[in-house]
Order: C-alpha cells, then sequence, then structure tokens
C-alpha cells in the first residue's frame, strides 16, 4: 500500500488528497498540519485517512510527500523534513505557486532524484479543507519543475501518481514557470485587487458603487477574494519577475490613456480588438 503525506491540508492539499483517492492502487493518506482542528475536519469529510501534528509520524512511512502550503511556510517545512528520517525511496514535491527558490532549496536539501517542484495550475477564491474537491485539478495543468540530472524513472513514478488527479502534467524549468506564472497569474491577481480598492475608496462616500459592482466586475474581480496572505508571500517569492511587468502594465495604460486625450477613436478600436482576438484563442478547460 502506498502511503502519501499531505503536508498542509486546506484548498490544494484537501483537493489533491481527494483526487489522488482515485488511484488504481491501494493508498494511505496521512495530513499533517500544526493545528489540530483542520485535520479533524478533513477526516471527518474524508479528504484524509489519519491525521496528525507529528511530522514525524506525517513522514517516517511515506512514499510520497506533498508540501501544500503557503510558499514561505514550504521553504520552512523543506527545513524541518531535512531533518526527518524518511524512506530512502521517498519522492517530494510540493504544489507552490512560485517554483525558483523552492526549486533550489528542494533539490540542495534532498537532491535531484528525490525532489521535484510542482505547481498544480487551479483554484479557488475559497480556502480551507471545506472548500476541497477531487475535480479542483481535472483538465488544469500540473506544471513539474524536475531539475536536469532528475531521472526519467523518478519523474514517471510521480506522474504515475498525480495521474489520479486528471490533470495535464507539462514540464519546464523553474525560471520559465515563474516568468510565465507571473504574467497570467499573479499580474491578474495585482490588477484585481488593485480595481477593488479603486471601487472601495469610492464606495466610501458613494455607496451605489458596491451597490451597482455585478456581472462584469464582479467576474473580472473574483480572484481579489483569494487569501491575502497566500498572495503575499507569492508576489514576495516573485519579486524579481514581478517588477519589470508592472513597468510593462504602467506603459500599457499610459497607451490607452494617450489615445483617449488625443480622441484616437480607430487605434482605441484596435487596442479591445486585438485583445478580443487573441482571448478567443485561448481554448476553455471545463471540468467533466
Amino acid at each position: 500500500m502506498l502511503q502519501i503525506a499531505i503536508l498542509g491540508v486546506g484548498l490544494i492539499g484537501g483537493s489533491l488528497a481527494l483526487s489522488l483517492q482515485h488511484t488504481t492502487v491501494p493508498i494511505r493518506i496521512v495530513g499533517y498540519d500544526r493545528d489540530a482542528a483542520p485535520l479533524k475536519l478533513a477526516q471527518q469529510l474524508g479528504v484524509i485517512h489519519h491525521g496528525t501534528t507529528s511530522l514525524h509520524e506525517a513522514t517516517a512511512e511515506a512514499d510520497f510527500i506533498f508540501l501544500c502550503t503557503p510558499v514561505d511556510t514550504i521553504v520552512h517545512l523543506l527545513k524541518e523534513l531535512a531533518a526527518q528520517k524518511l524512506k530512502p525511496t521517498c519522492i517530494i514535491s510540493d504544489t507552490g505557486s512560485t517554483k525558483t527558490a523552492i526549486v533550489r532549496i528542494g533539490t540542495s536539501l534532498f537532491g535531484p532524484h528525490r525532489f521535484i517542484g510542482g505547481h498544480p495550475m487551479a483554484g479557488s477564491h475559497r480556502t480551507g479543507v471545506e472548500a476541497a474537491s477531487d475535480r479542483l485539478f481535472e483538465n488544469a495543468f500540473y506544471v513539474l519543475t524536475p531539475a536536469p540530472e532528475t531521472p526519467a524513472s523518478v519523474r514517471e513514478k510521480l506522474k504515475e501518481v498525480l495521474r489520479a488527479t486528471r490533470a495535464t502534467l507539462v514540464e519546464m524549468t523553474a525560471e520559465e514557470h515563474d516568468r510565465v506564472v507571473g504574467l497570467i497569474s499573479h499580474m491578474p491577481h495585482i490588477i484585481a485587487a488593485a480595481l477593488v480598492r479603486q471601487v472601495a475608496r469610492y464606495d466610501e462616500h458613494n455607496p451605489l458603487y458596491s451597490q451597482l459592482a455585478a456581472g462584469g466586475f464582479r467576474d473580472l474581480t473574483r480572484i481579489a477574494s483569494s487569501s491575502p496572505v497566500m498572495w503575499r508571500d507569492i508576489l514576495l517569492s516573485n519579486r524579481d519577475v514581478l517588477l519589470p511587468l508592472l513597468d510593462e502594465w504602467e506603459t500599457e495604460l499610459e497607451h490607452i490613456r494617450r489615445l483617449l486625450v488625443q480622441r484616437d477613436g480607430e487605434a482605441i478600436y484596435t487596442f479591445f480588438d486585438e485583445a478580443r482576438t487573441f482571448r478567443n484563442k485561448i481554448p476553455e478547460r471545463p471540468k467533466g
């Protein structure tokens, strides 16, 4: 029987635990958290088979360990994990939204034959194990960032387990991952939060702003309801990628501002048309 340790049983860890229960081999999932309350709830919901606040108990017999906490906590957990006596064949991965620092630390502590970075590119504005779903990762991309030296056999063992998530597994370097998600994931969260903050300032003097904020506004800013702790850690860990992207965003805003000043209707049309054309080419990846 495969034993899988999930360190951090929240939305992502809980969803991973639920989806891994669809694997074709018998498994036992042990959840670890410093707080016993989410572990108790996770057991009641059938997300994990056993919960413990002991890192040693959770990992000593594990064949796979997944670190499913905020990015900053993953780094600390890796260092704690390095002091534990693990099975020599145990494969360690994570679900962090940035990869460069985590992969560097993980491979230095455990070697490229035992640690492979990971990022399931799916989530929700909801948090906590009660929001976990066995279909959260279905048809989403699950990025793996193995080192060049990672043996093919180790990569395949991890992929075999993760196929139960029904996600599309892809490989890339940690650095490429951080560049891509910086633009397509981290920047949208910054922009959504900034727009909500702007509306909130106006709403202090006129509550019609929040009362009428529906439809497109709610769709565009849904992700602004995400965990501020998680996004603080993500932005700080991907700082070097995001700073130049924010400079480019300022240039884009200045571009449309200049078109408005010039009353250039043709160029404004082109601005929206180019965006619409590219947006309509992005494939949908529905659940089910």
